[in-house]
């Protein structure tokens, strides 16, 4: 890949083809934690590198809002939130939910408030996660759904991270199926029973087989490893599916990541996972996940990947990647690094704020990565062109039954089986 590709891959800020792109899909803004039904106060969100104000109303309502206010340009953030709207401290202004401009203490006429409204953008909140459509399309189009929508709210569970990192490196490390075996090597150790034979095969298999095919919500793959003995006639199959241009669904189920460009070298990184016989929101379960995936408070806080509010100014660069060497030497530890997380993001960091792809040599295990920077790349260039966006979420598949797979398949079954509900393209 050039130095262009690279960046008309990476640059999602204003005017640029791949921010058009991504910002016509609803996207996940925060979590609805930060965000209590009663006695909160206004944050301020960054995405694509442009801040934004949120508040909630006293009827629940969240309003998404430009941050500085359409008067003078101070920062709505700082101001109050009053009923269902929010008041700016310079002047006064108020403006609801829907950026409708209530009261203007300093200017008498109504013309101005009949004639003006700040920049407001629909939202939705479910399941844990406030969600925002900043794109253009007339009318909005409707936000999917996804699988973990479909079960109880208390059997779901949303962890978000920060990532001094541009976000593509985030989503490649989510695509690629290849270093689990390695890099997680640490972790298949915790793996839960049922998830038993899907770890063994990630050892045993280190240079899986991949399979691709193109779907109209984006893309999925199989990742095929030969099954336990030589003469075996049944493979080992992981299946990941690709929701562009922001969702990874990966095996063995129940789990799907999000990474969201705060800005070029800033990543929020989405954990969600859900279970249809478990409760997630406390217990084994809710425990287990943080353990394993390394996302306890203690860890946030110890590598900097803890959620911060972003300032007025340019995000700092937080992450740290503490390891203990002194596992490493004994043979404890492949990593010395605290989890799943931690692994993943220390080597996307790791890699630069941007990485430079033009100094990548790339082998066959790295198919898939290759593929989605096609998809990604071809659709940035169509905006270029003067084009629409393409809509890789259609109707033709449910979303809401988008969903990784894993298991023992006989050697001459197709693994679409294993995913029927799939459209492909």
């Amino acid at each position: 890949m050039n130095h262009e590709d690279n960046e008309l891959l990476c640059r999602v800020g204003p005017g640029t083809a791949m921010g058009a792109v991504v910002r016509n899909y609803w996207l996940p803004a925060f979590p609805s934690s930060r965000l209590p039904v009663t006695d909160s106060d206004p944050i301020r969100v960054r995405l694509f590198g442009e801040n934004y104000v949120a508040f909630r109303g006293e009827d629940g309502v969240i309003g998404f809002l430009d941050e500085l206010c359409p008067h003078r340009g101070a920062p709505l953030v700082l101001g109050h939130q009053e009923g269902c709207a929010i008041r700016c401290l310079y002047h006064g202004w108020k403006i609801g939910t829907d950026g409708t401009v209530l009261e203007t203490p300093n200017a008498d006429s109504s013309a101005i408030r009949n004639g003006l409204r700040a920049n407001a953008y629909p939202v939705e909140e479910s399941h844990g996660l406030v969600w925002v459509y900043l794109g253009t399309q007339d009318p909005v189009p409707p936000r999917p759904r996804y699988a973990w929508e479909m079960e109880k709210p208390e059997h779901t569970l949303v962890v978000d991270v920060d990532w001094d990192c541009n976000w593509v490196q985030a989503l490649e490390g989510l695509l690629d199926s290849s270093h689990a075996g390695i890099l997680h090597a640490d972790i298949l150790k915790k793996f839960p029973p049922k998830m038993q034979a899907d770890g063994a095969a990630m050892k045993r298999g280190l240079l899986p087989r991949f399979e691709m095919e193109r779907t109209d919500f984006g893309l999925h793959y199989a990742a095929i490893r030969a099954g336990a003995g030589s003469t075996s006639e049944v493979d080992q199959v992981r299946i990941t599916a690709y929701a562009a241009p922001f969702v990874a669904f990966v095996p063995t189920g129940g789990m799907a990541f999000i990474p969201v460009p705060i800005d070029d070298t800033h990543t929020k990184f989405y954990n969600v996972w859900w279970d249809p016989d478990e409760r997630l929101d406390s217990g084994p379960g809710y425990e287990h996940r943080l353990d394993m995936w390394g996302v306890t408070e203690e860890i946030l806080q110890m590598t900097g990947m803890a959620p911060i509010e972003p300032p007025v100014g340019e995000l700092p660069s937080r992450n740290v990647w503490p390891q203990d060497r002194e596992a490493m030497r004994r043979g404890d530890s492949y990593t010395g690094l605290p989890g799943i997380t931690a692994e993943d993001a220390a080597l996307a960091v790791g890699m630069g704020p941007i990485m430079d792809r033009s100094k990548e040599h790339l082998v066959a295990a790295d198919i898939i990565i290759s593929k989605t920077r096609r998809l990604l790349l071809k659709e940035a260039r169509h905006v270029a062109a003067g084009g629409d966006h393409s809509n890789w979420q259609t109707s033709k598949s449910a979303t809401e039954k988008i969903r990784a797979a894993s298991g023992d398949l006989p050697a001459e079954t197709a693994w679409q089986e294993m995913v029927p509900d799939h459209v492909a393209t």
